[in-house]
């Protein structure tokens, strides 16, 4: 008999928990999640500080190294859940899916959904590159609409995402890694989160194209800084408390796999960092991980 895939385990728990998983994660894992090719990589991500949002998934593809066969299978299943969860494949997405087929820079594609309460849901589908590709990033974003992009070098671009709605093409993200040793230069309130920053291996700077918002993350060395963090927090924030005992109850239904925090974000404006909100980015460990 075969295991259950990694994917089927994690929605599995989170719907076993409080609150559970919405239909539409369900949906999503059962076209996205599934086998042949199976994700890569597994993640679960929860927003509090601004109205408490966990039906959030995300999955990654490594494509490097499998050729077309592979890109065709997830760019295939990001159509269906498009058109099935959001009701939208803009004709911009899908030329600029044309695009992305066959290139050499594009390390893992990544395919996330995003239920949010009151809001259009939104699916999303994410390129983490391998090496430079300001042309490809600079077509994909002409594709779908962004003609300029100013005061950011797309050369250091290594990850571009495109959030996509019933409305279309809602937003199109770049993220550059930065100078951990210089971060105190441009964020005046780093001290603030001092216990994160002494566990920080990387930083990575966001910003939204048509939002003009921007986000910093945090991605820790270790999940348990976070972990200790988020319990500190819990104290005072009432959305990070109701984040330990949701994940703590999702972790319950995980058996010998761990579901672990390992990145935080938060906006950043006017060279500081925004403490009120948070996304908080939880990482699957499978049992034989932990075992190996």
């Amino acid at each position: 008999m075969m295991a259950a895939p990694p994917s089927w385990i994690l929605l599995k728990a989170l719907e076993a928990a409080d609150p559970p998983a919405p239909q539409a994660l369900h949906d999503f894992s059962r076209v996205v999640g599934a086998p042949n090719p199976a994700p890569d990589f597994l993640e679960w991500s929860v927003r509090i500080g601004a109205g408490y949002q966990a039906a959030r998934l995300t999955y990654y593809f490594d494509v490097a190294r499998c050729g077309g066969v592979k890109v065709g299978a997830v760019l295939e299943r990001f159509a269906k859940v498009a058109m099935a969860l959001v009701g939208a494949l803009p004709e911009p997405l899908l030329t600029a899916m044309q695009i992305i087929g066959g290139r050499r820079e594009v390390l893992q594609i990544v395919v996330g959904i995003d239920e949010r309460p009151g809001q259009e849901r939104r699916v999303k589908l994410y390129l983490v590159l391998q090496e430079a590709a300001p042309e490809l990033i600079e077509s994909l974003l002409g594709a779908v609409g962004y003609q300029e992009v100013r005061g950011m070098d797309l050369a250091k671009v290594y990850i571009l995402g495109l959030d996509v709605s019933a409305s279309g093409v809602e937003d199109a993200k770049l993220y550059v890694r930065l100078d951990r040793k210089r971060l105190g230069q441009v964020v005046e309130n780093l001290p603030e989160v001092g216990e994160l920053w002494v566990a920080t291996r990387e930083v990575v700077f966001q910003r939204c194209l048509k939002r003009d918002r921007s986000q910093v993350y945090l991605h820790m060395d270790n999940p348990s800084s976070l972990v200790h963090y988020l319990m500190r927090r819990s104290w005072v924030d009432r959305e990070a408390a109701r984040l330990v005992d949701h994940h703590a109850r999702v972790q319950q239904g995980l058996g010998r796999g761990r579901l672990e925090p390992w990145i935080i974000s938060f906006g950043y404006r006017h060279r500081k960092l925004l403490l009120g909100g948070s996304n908080v980015y939880f990482h699957w460990v499978g049992a034989e991980v932990l075992e190996g």
